[in-house]
């Protein structure tokens, strides 16, 4: 599949993924608050319970001249304390179910902006094939523009070799003319490389619109690296060289000279030798 068909089936994947995400966190939340409500509750409850507990005291001790404890107040605070023990433990017991799914989402959401940015850098060299082939055609015009000043300078150089009638050409007007335009050749080449412009804004406005699916891509086959070749394997080993440790033939000597005696030497080459003067 082409990145951008990646790209947009992650992207709806994705936003799926996060619709069931939201109301699941806004659902952990709320079971972390019912449990915290638990313990606000237990707290008021424990406050009102003193209050009573030392209104009555007061009472008893000093009858009508303190007041009389009234139960109102503890007795909403328990009934407020019961409702929230209730619900942290509803929230309790589906808060581990809550988890769980969505961390399982949230996985599967972590796996699939890793494919879009995957997908996305993927997609960029190819995206940037209209920047290389701008570069190549102005690099093709730059190459045309140096041909036609070294054009001038070459015309200046031979009509100064001429002129020269063998002395020194530099010294002529033509080749005068040769040095100042090989002067400002010089400097205009190395104007190009001191004084080049940064861009910092046409990587992450290309990155973006392969993200939105508007970016578009071209063959970049014609730029990528040439595959370097292997070198050619060392082939003596497969040289028959023969037996290194082989004993040396033996040296024949006192053989007989061919030059006097023809057959002198053929007994000792023929299978079934049979020397005319006998045994040798």
């Amino acid at each position: 599949m082409a990145p951008s068909g990646v790209l947009e089936v992650t992207s709806h994947e994705a936003e799926r993924l996060r619709a069931q995400i939201e109301p699941l966190e806004l659902q952990l939340r709320r079971c972390d608050e019912l449990v915290q409500r638990l313990d606000a509750a237990t707290a008021e409850r424990d406050a009102a319970m003193a209050e009573f507990d030392k209104a009555a005291a007061d009472h008893q001790i000093f009858g009508s001249h303190a007041d009389a404890p009234n139960p109102h107040e503890f007795n909403m605070r328990e009934i407020a304390l019961r409702q929230a023990q209730h619900l942290a433990r509803a929230a309790l017991k589906a808060r581990p179910g809550i988890a769980g799914r969505l961390q399982t989402l949230r996985a599967q959401l972590d796996q699939l902006e890793r494919q879009c940015d995957e997908a996305t850098w993927l997609a960029l060299p190819s995206a940037a094939a209209h920047l290389f082939s701008a570069a190549e055609a102005a690099q093709r015009e730059y190459q045309k523009a140096l041909c036609r000043i070294d054009s001038v300078a070459e015309f200046a150089s031979q009509r100064g070799h001429l002129s020269a009638n063998g002395g020194d050409w530099r010294g002529t007007p033509a080749g005068r003319a040769w040095q100042q335009l090989a002067g400002m050749v010089a400097t205009l080449t190395s104007a190009l490389g001191s004084n080049a412009v940064r861009d910092f804004t046409t990587g992450p406005a290309l990155h973006d619109a392969i993200v939105d699916g508007t970016a578009q891509c071209g063959d970049i086959s014609q730029w990528m690296p040439r595959p370097q070749r292997a070198g050619v394997e060392d082939g003596s080993k497969y040289i028959n060289r023969g037996n290194p440790d082989a004993a040396p033939l033996g040296v024949v000597v006192q053989w007989p000279n061919p030059a006097v005696d023809p057959d002198g030497n053929m007994w000792r080459f023929h299978p079934n030798p049979a020397p005319s003067g006998g045994e040798r």
